[in-house]
């Protein structure tokens, strides 16, 4: 499966990002504290969602509010 478009909506520091037609292999680099860490972390979240449950993954990033 190969991921075309990201959009991610209030996600910790990221407040609206798009990255459209990513290519197969895709680097991300910027500036220390420019999100890429964060945009990991979402694909992280995620996944704590697929295996457990929404409630559970907002719980591991330190709840709701942090989120």
């Amino acid at each position: 499966m190969r991921i075309e478009t990201i959009r991610v909506h209030n996600f910790k520091t990221l407040q609206s990002v798009e990255l459209k037609d990513l290519p197969a292999f895709c680097v991300f680099v910027g500036r220390n504290g420019s999100g890429k860490t964060t945009l990991f972390r979402v694909f992280a979240f995620l996944k704590h969602c697929l295996e457990h449950n929404v409630r559970s993954a907002l719980n591991a990033e330190g709840g709701e509010e942090r989120v």
